[in-house]
Protein backbone atom coordinates (compact mmCIF):
# COMPACT_ATOMS: atom_id res chain seq x y z
CA UNK A 1 0.00 0.00 0.00
CA UNK A 2 1.11 3.57 -0.48
CA UNK A 3 2.46 5.31 2.17
CA UNK A 4 0.65 8.74 3.24
CA UNK A 5 1.76 11.33 5.25
CA UNK A 6 -0.45 14.30 6.48
CA UNK A 7 0.80 17.49 7.61
CA UNK A 8 -1.41 20.37 9.52
CA UNK A 9 0.94 23.25 10.70
CA UNK A 10 3.18 20.14 12.50
CA UNK A 11 3.55 17.27 10.93
CA UNK A 12 1.09 13.99 10.97
CA UNK A 13 2.32 10.98 9.16
CA UNK A 14 0.33 8.05 8.47
CA UNK A 15 0.12 5.00 6.12
CA UNK A 16 -2.73 3.81 4.53
CA UNK A 17 -4.29 0.82 6.79
CA UNK A 18 -0.95 0.49 8.36
CA UNK A 19 1.20 2.23 11.22
CA UNK A 20 4.48 2.79 9.55
CA UNK A 21 5.22 6.52 9.37
CA UNK A 22 7.59 8.56 7.13
CA UNK A 23 8.32 12.30 8.28
CA UNK A 24 8.20 14.63 5.30
CA UNK A 25 9.18 18.05 4.91
CA UNK A 26 6.26 20.89 5.12
CA UNK A 27 4.94 21.80 1.38
CA UNK A 28 6.37 24.05 -0.18
CA UNK A 29 5.09 27.00 -2.31
CA UNK A 30 4.96 25.29 -5.42
CA UNK A 31 1.49 23.75 -6.66
CA UNK A 32 -0.31 23.18 -9.84
CA UNK A 33 -3.70 22.48 -9.04
CA UNK A 34 -5.50 23.80 -5.67
CA UNK A 35 -9.50 22.42 -4.63
CA UNK A 36 -12.15 24.73 -5.08
CA UNK A 37 -13.78 25.44 -1.95
CA UNK A 38 -16.51 24.49 0.07
CA UNK A 39 -17.61 20.53 -0.21
CA UNK A 40 -20.17 18.65 0.43
CA UNK A 41 -19.52 15.03 0.42
CA UNK A 42 -22.05 12.71 -1.30
CA UNK A 43 -21.13 9.88 0.71
CA UNK A 44 -20.55 9.57 4.49
CA UNK A 45 -17.05 10.16 5.73
CA UNK A 46 -16.54 9.03 9.16
CA UNK A 47 -13.11 9.62 11.58
CA UNK A 48 -13.47 6.43 14.08
CA UNK A 49 -10.50 5.43 16.62
CA UNK A 50 -8.75 2.05 16.03
CA UNK A 51 -8.86 -0.05 19.15
CA UNK A 52 -7.10 -3.19 17.65
CA UNK A 53 -5.84 -4.42 13.89
CA UNK A 54 -5.64 -7.93 13.40
CA UNK A 55 -3.69 -9.33 10.61
CA UNK A 56 -5.00 -10.41 6.92
CA UNK A 57 -6.52 -13.95 7.77
CA UNK A 58 -7.49 -16.88 5.60
CA UNK A 59 -10.88 -16.63 6.45
CA UNK A 60 -12.98 -12.85 5.84
CA UNK A 61 -14.09 -11.08 8.97
CA UNK A 62 -17.37 -11.36 9.98
CA UNK A 63 -19.64 -8.49 8.94
CA UNK A 64 -20.06 -6.16 11.49
CA UNK A 65 -20.31 -2.32 12.12
CA UNK A 66 -17.10 -1.94 14.12
CA UNK A 67 -15.19 -4.71 12.44
CA UNK A 68 -13.39 -3.48 9.22
CA UNK A 69 -11.08 -5.21 6.59
CA UNK A 70 -8.10 -2.84 5.28
CA UNK A 71 -7.04 -3.66 1.72
CA UNK A 72 -3.84 -5.52 2.94
CA UNK A 73 -6.42 -8.07 4.13
CA UNK A 74 -6.27 -6.85 7.86
CA UNK A 75 -9.24 -6.88 10.26
CA UNK A 76 -9.52 -3.38 12.32
CA UNK A 77 -11.98 -3.09 14.97
CA UNK A 78 -12.97 0.35 15.13
CA UNK A 79 -14.90 3.02 18.21
CA UNK A 80 -17.60 5.34 17.19
CA UNK A 81 -17.21 8.53 14.98
CA UNK A 82 -15.40 11.23 17.03
CA UNK A 83 -17.83 13.88 15.22
CA UNK A 84 -19.48 14.85 11.65
CA UNK A 85 -17.28 14.75 8.34
CA UNK A 86 -20.38 15.56 6.12
CA UNK A 87 -18.70 18.73 5.13
CA UNK A 88 -14.60 20.31 4.41
CA UNK A 89 -14.00 24.42 3.94
CA UNK A 90 -11.94 22.62 1.11
CA UNK A 91 -10.56 19.70 -1.01
CA UNK A 92 -8.01 19.56 -3.72
CA UNK A 93 -5.13 17.98 -5.38
CA UNK A 94 -2.00 19.71 -6.50
CA UNK A 95 1.55 18.86 -7.05
CA UNK A 96 3.99 20.17 -4.05
CA UNK A 97 8.20 19.62 -4.83
CA UNK A 98 6.86 16.63 -7.64
CA UNK A 99 4.72 14.83 -5.29
CA UNK A 100 0.86 14.40 -5.54
CA UNK A 101 -0.57 15.65 -2.55
CA UNK A 102 -4.23 15.70 -0.99
CA UNK A 103 -5.39 18.97 0.67
CA UNK A 104 -8.36 18.83 3.11
CA UNK A 105 -8.83 21.74 5.31
CA UNK A 106 -11.81 21.10 8.11
CA UNK A 107 -14.38 23.66 8.99
CA UNK A 108 -14.11 25.77 12.59
CA UNK A 109 -16.33 23.31 14.65
CA UNK A 110 -14.57 20.14 12.87
CA UNK A 111 -11.74 21.47 13.68
CA UNK A 112 -12.32 21.78 16.80
CA UNK A 113 -13.53 18.33 17.18
CA UNK A 114 -10.24 16.74 15.53
CA UNK A 115 -7.66 19.22 17.32
CA UNK A 116 -9.43 17.46 20.79
CA UNK A 117 -8.99 14.16 19.55
CA UNK A 118 -5.85 14.31 18.07
CA UNK A 119 -4.25 15.78 20.98
CA UNK A 120 -5.47 13.05 23.22
CA UNK A 121 -4.46 10.45 20.89
CA UNK A 122 -1.08 11.06 19.98
CA UNK A 123 0.61 8.15 18.80
CA UNK A 124 -2.94 5.88 18.13
CA UNK A 125 -4.69 5.31 15.00
CA UNK A 126 -7.70 7.04 12.94
CA UNK A 127 -9.61 5.24 10.95
CA UNK A 128 -10.94 7.26 8.00
CA UNK A 129 -14.16 5.56 6.73
CA UNK A 130 -15.99 5.88 4.10
CA UNK A 131 -19.22 4.61 3.29
CA UNK A 132 -18.79 2.27 5.38
CA UNK A 133 -15.24 1.27 4.11
CA UNK A 134 -11.56 1.83 5.06
CA UNK A 135 -9.99 4.50 3.10
CA UNK A 136 -6.93 4.64 5.53
CA UNK A 137 -5.91 4.03 9.06
CA UNK A 138 -3.27 6.71 10.19
CA UNK A 139 -0.87 6.88 13.33
CA UNK A 140 -1.68 10.37 14.39
CA UNK A 141 2.14 11.23 15.17
CA UNK A 142 1.08 14.90 16.27
CA UNK A 143 -1.59 16.90 17.33
CA UNK A 144 -3.37 18.64 14.18
CA UNK A 145 -4.28 21.40 15.87
CA UNK A 146 -4.65 24.10 12.37
CA UNK A 147 -7.56 22.90 10.90
CA UNK A 148 -5.87 21.70 7.46
CA UNK A 149 -4.59 18.41 6.38
CA UNK A 150 -2.33 17.67 3.57
CA UNK A 151 -1.95 13.81 2.67
CA UNK A 152 0.84 12.71 0.48
CA UNK A 153 3.50 9.61 -0.21
CA UNK A 154 4.00 7.89 -3.52
CA UNK A 155 0.87 8.28 -5.34
CA UNK A 156 0.54 8.89 -9.18
CA UNK A 157 -1.81 11.63 -10.37
CA UNK A 158 -4.63 9.32 -11.01
CA UNK A 159 -4.19 7.37 -6.89
CA UNK A 160 -4.38 10.88 -5.05
CA UNK A 161 -7.86 11.50 -7.07
CA UNK A 162 -8.92 8.62 -6.81
CA UNK A 163 -8.79 9.10 -2.44
CA UNK A 164 -10.11 12.41 -3.60
CA UNK A 165 -13.43 11.00 -5.13
CA UNK A 166 -13.34 8.36 -2.04
CA UNK A 167 -12.97 10.90 0.50
CA UNK A 168 -15.49 13.48 -1.08
CA UNK A 169 -17.42 11.35 -3.27
CA UNK A 170 -17.33 12.91 -6.15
Amino acid sequence: MPKLIVVAGLLLALTACGKESTPTPPPSSQTTQAGSGPVDVNVPVEMRPVLSVDPPAQTPAPAAPDVLTGKDGSTYRVGPSIGDFGRFKDVGVEQVDGRWVLNIELPDDTAAIFAKWTTENVGKQLAIVVDGELVSAPEIASAITGGALQIAGSFTQKEIRELERAITGK
